[in-house]
């Protein structure tokens, strides 16, 4: 490369015939200016090369060198100087390029300040700061840094130093960043995440499931799941790095478990299970919360035993439980019946019972002998018997003995005289001395079921007859005596009862009661006067009385809440039944609910006498008063109208009743009497439901009849129907349906026209072909010659018809029609 060099400067020497020197003066000189900056180790770094004062150069040469190892030359890219012109060489030592521009012609150039001359593409490979480009010795002598520079004529050169701007570039080198794995278990519902840079200066960005972001080095994970994280040093920064944090939390299946029961005969049970995994730990916790040192363990005590099943992978547990019962509860013996004979009976039965079941008695006597195998023995010889109860579950055996003997001693005792209970006396003392040391007193009832007391004194609140007992503790023979309590408890009778209660006629109001003579009245209440049997009251409220009979001193008591009602009676609800539609028919009227004034009530209808009657029938139409009367006098009414059962007349009202083809109508429904209609609609072919118009618009593309139906409140129905011609000129037109019942309203079916044409016949039948009609020799609009329904003098079912006709057009001309009618009721 540098022969080339060397050989274009001879060139433009010989060819401008000038002595080389070099261009003198600050418009002459030359600067190189390389941008700083920082990049990271990999990079690829295009450094911009830029002109200051490149002035009448005609070629300039120069290399740029650095650091052995911190970058690796790729290319330069020259975008100013023409190829022919502009030279380059990468040396084998990859430490330096070698930069060359001579002006073929000999002409010299100049371009603006700093202009880009060309960009040196590098790669960096080693941290440094800075890594330092810089301008290296001639490349020819390798002396200086210099660079050639040439005038306009060639002939005067010089070398000199360049000036060298901004030749530093830092190499930052790229973090690593590590972090392990981890996985959430039971034991750690939890987990760090440790991430560790090359560069302790680094920075974190974390980021996770769930929108998880940190920029700690450590941070907490909760949730299972793909986890990155990136290290960033200055402006580097390291790839990222997926970190997986799993998740098992999988607990065992705990095994099924068994156990015996504890008895009698088996005094250990044995803690059974079958393993479900060979990898899990089993601990069994005693009801104590005790381990056992082994899975497979006998136990004596009773109680919930708990298998605890351990993963050890992940510490999750379960558990599962069993209940050893323990069955070593000796049967109770309880014998009920006397153990001895004795004057009540000769024979005595003795009845062994127990706490459990399941058992098996056996019976001996002294001799040892089974003398019964049966839950009780009856007994009719004194002497040793045995019980022997064994649990057939358990095995558990309990024994116990008895001796029956002999003993028919009767006890002796003397009643006193009882006093008498009265209100204030309100008890009375029995009592009784036993004449036998061993017997023991009880007190009854008359009846001798229920035990007053089991000592020989008691007291008692009631009279009646009382027996006493007594009972030789012993032999269980009684002596029974009865003595007779007088009692004076009867307390003086009466209730409260409203003499005049509050009404809209009476502000006050009066209570009374009725009790036996020597009574006392003590009346308690807001705004009552006196204590005689009769007081008046002027507030609403709760009200008692005390009655007290002078005699025994005892009382009664009666309350009563009085209201205050002034208003007067007034009807809730009532039910009024219009008549049907029927001729004569009649209406109701129910009474349903009343409100207000005293009961009683009582009812007048029209002026009739008061009664306790709810329900009137049969009334006819018109307007009634109804009348409400409660027990103070009071009244209130209302007026109601019982409507009567006519229907409604309606008629259609239209402009005309023949319309062109493709014209339209409008049809008007004309009530009598609307204040009682409930429903209004129309019939007709072709034409859209509309109920409640009392007006429609028809279009109809031939001869229709159409209908308006109206019911009223109480239910009677009334129809008018109106026919619409639809004519042409000699056209012949019939209505669609007819209906002869009789209204003079569209009773007979005949032909119509605009021109009376003369009619040779008119025939109609029926869907069988028979013929049911027939006339002849007639006119178009002619009713006359019109069919009324009827065949053979009798009224024709309604349905379907066909009619055919034939008429004279003019003299020469006769013509056929035909069509379809409908015969409605």
């Amino acid at each position: 490369m540098w022969k080339f060099y060397a050989t274009a400067f001879l060139a433009l020497f010989l060819v401008f015939g000038h002595h080389i020197a070099f261009a003198q003066g600050a418009s002459d000189s030359t600067s190189f200016i390389l941008t700083s900056r920082k990049v990271c180790v990999g990079d690829t770094i295009d450094i911009p090369v830029r002109t200051v004062h490149f002035k009448r150069v005609a070629g300039f040469q120069f290399a740029v060198s650095w650091a052995r190892g911190q970058f690796r030359f790729l290319n330069i890219l020259n975008n100013v100087f023409p190829n022919t012109e502009f030279d380059f060489e990468a040396p084998v030592t990859g430490t330096r390029v070698n930069v060359a521009w001579f002006k073929s012609d000999g002409t010299f150039s100049s371009l603006p300040d700093t202009t880009q001359i060309f960009i040196i593409r590098l790669i960096a490979q080693q941290p440094g700061n800075p890594a330092v480009l810089g301008f290296v010795t001639n490349p020819r002598d390798q002396t200086a840094p210099v660079v050639a520079q040439f005038n306009q004529a060639g002939t005067d050169i010089r070398e000199f130093t360049p000036p060298l701007i901004g030749n530093s570039i830092r190499v930052i080198a790229v973090p690593t960043v590590t972090a392990p794995t981890d996985t959430i278990t039971c034991v750690e519902p939890y987990v760090f995440l440790n991430a560790r840079a090359s560069d302790s200066t680094a920075t974190y960005a974390w980021s996770g499931p769930n929108g998880f972001t940190s920029t700690l080095a450590r941070d907490t994970a909760f949730i299972p799941g793909r986890y990155q994280i990136v290290a960033t040093t200055d402006i580097c920064a390291s790839k990222p790095l997926d970190v997986v944090i799993g998740f098992d939390q999988a607990k065992p299946t705990a095994p099924t478990i068994s156990a015996d029961s504890i008895n009698c005969l088996l005094r250990q049970s044995q803690l059974r299970f079958s393993p479900v995994d060979n990898t899990l730990n089993y601990f069994w916790i005693t009801p104590k919360n005790d381990t056992l040192p082994d899975p497979i363990s006998r136990v004596k005590t009773p109680g919930i035993y708990q298998l605890l099943v351990i993963r050890p992978r992940n510490g999750c547990q379960s558990t599962a439980q069993v209940k050893i019962n323990a069955d070593t509860i000796l049967p109770s013996i309880r014998l009920a019946g006397l153990g001895r004979l004795n004057c009540v009976s000769k024979s005595v039965q003795l009845n062994a019972r127990s706490n459990l079941r399941n058992l098996a008695f056996t019976w001996r006597n002294s001799t040892g002998a089974i003398v019964s195998q049966d839950s009780f023995l009856r007994i009719s010889t004194p002497g040793a018997y045995q019980i022997i109860v064994r649990n057939l579950k358990s095995a558990c055996t309990t024994i116990r003995d008895t001796n029956i003997v002999s003993d028919l001693a009767v006890p002796t005792a003397n009643l006193g005289t009882p006093s008498t209970i009265t209100c204030v006396n309100k008890s009375a003392v029995l009592a009784a001395t036993l004449g036998t040391p061993r017997a023991r007193g009880y007190w009854l009832s008359a009846t001798l079921k229920d035990t007053l007391s089991r000592t020989i004194a008691t007291t008692v609140g009631k009279g009646g007859l009382y027996n006493f007992i007594a009972l030789d503790t012993i032999n269980g023979c009684q002596l029974r005596l009865s003595t007779s309590v007088i009692a004076d408890t009867v307390g003086p009778a009466g209730v409260i009862r409203v003499v005049a209660p509050f009404s809209c006629a009476n502000p006050t109001a009066q209570l009374a009661v009725d009790a036996t003579p020597g009574v006392l009245y003590t009346w308690s209440g807001n705004g009552i006067s006196g204590n005689t049997n009769i007081v008046q009251v002027d507030t609403p409220g709760l009200y008692r009385i005390l009655l007290e009979n002078q005699g025994n001193g005892c009382t009664s008591r009666d309350s009563l809440r009085l209201g205050g009602n002034t208003d007067g009676p007034k009807f809730l609800r009532l039910n009024v039944k219009q008549p049907p539609c029927a001729p004569d028919s009649k209406g109701s009227i129910s009474i349903d609910g009343v409100s207000g004034g005293v009961a009683p009530y009582t009812f007048s209808l029209g002026g009739g006498t008061f009664s306790s009657k709810r329900n009137y029938a049969d009334l006819v139409p018109g307007k009634y008063q109804l009348k409400i009367q409660d027990a103070a006098g009071c009244e209130g009414d209302t007026s109601l109208t019982i409507n009567p059962s006519v229907p409604i007349e309606v008629k259609i009202n239209a402009p005309r009743n023949e319309i062109n083809p493709g014209d339209s109508l409008l049809l008007t429904a004309q009530l009598g009497d609307s204040s009682n209609l409930a429903s209004i609609s129309w019939q007709g072919t072709g034409l859209a439901p509309c109920k409640g118009c009392m007006n429609i618009q028809v279009n109809p593309s031939k001869s229709t009849v159409y209908q308006a139906l109206v019911e009223s409140t109480n239910g009677c129905k009334s129809q008018a129907e109106f026919q619409v011609f639809v004519v042409q000129e000699n056209q012949v037109y019939a209505p669609t349906a007819f209906s002869p019942n009789g209204d003079n309203k569209n009773d007979r079916f005949f032909l119509a026209g605009k021109k009376n044409l003369k009619v040779t016949y008119f025939r109609i039948f029926d869907r069988w072909g028979t013929l049911v009609f027939e006339a002849t020799n007639g006119e178009l609009n002619d009713a006359s010659i019109g069919w009324d329904g009827t065949y053979a003098g009798k009224v024709v079912p309604p349905g379907a018809f066909v009619w055919i006709a034939e008429l004279e057009i003019d003299s020469k001309t006769l013509q056929s029609f035909s069509g379809e009618a409908i015969l409605l009721k």
